[in-house]
């Protein structure tokens, strides 16, 4: 196919979508997505929820962590929906490795810094969690999370001299 049937074949797909219109759903004023979670867009956020002490977690680090995870949902005053983990219940802290691929990418990007003692909320956007294909049984597909994590301790990586 040459350049000028490729763009061709775009702007006649893209008249036929444009002429295709709104549906009856989208036409509602009180039009509710069939999956909230999926649907909402989140935007990757950490909110300290109170300051640690001593060395902070960066790459190469350990860190033993309490923590609770949520499935977002838009539709809760405090966005937590389905539990998706927790390790307070059991009192069993997780060791965590930092940088070893491990971890979802929001808890790479969010935990970085966190003291012994700190305590983070973190606000994870699909992409930055287990994406498309979610983490059955308990992570639906395209869900945003909501984890909040609390550092026992933290070791920094050892530097040679």
């Amino acid at each position: 196919m040459d350049h000028r049937s490729v763009t061709s074949n775009f702007f006649i797909l893209f008249f036929v979508l444009l002429g295709v219109g709104c549906t009856p759903q989208c036409e509602s004023t009180s039009f509710e997505a069939a999956n909230p979670l999926v649907s909402t867009v989140l935007e990757f956020k950490m909110i300290d929820l109170k300051q640690g002490q001593g060395p902070s977690l960066e790459e190469g680090g350990t860190a033993t962590v309490y923590y609770r995870g949520w499935v977002y949902d838009e539709s809760r005053s405090d966005k937590k929906g389905a539990i998706i983990g927790d390790n307070y219940s059991n009192k069993a802290p997780q060791l965590i490795r930092f940088g070893k691929d491990e971890l979802i990418l929001g808890w790479q990007e969010g935990l970085i810094g966190i003291q012994a003692g700190g305590q983070r909320r973190l606000f994870i956007p699909s992409s930055m969690a287990y994406g498309d294909q979610g983490a059955a049984p308990t992570v639906p597909q395209g869900a945003h999370l909501i984890y909040e994590v609390e550092a026992v301790s933290v070791d920094s990586p050892t530097r040679p001299q």
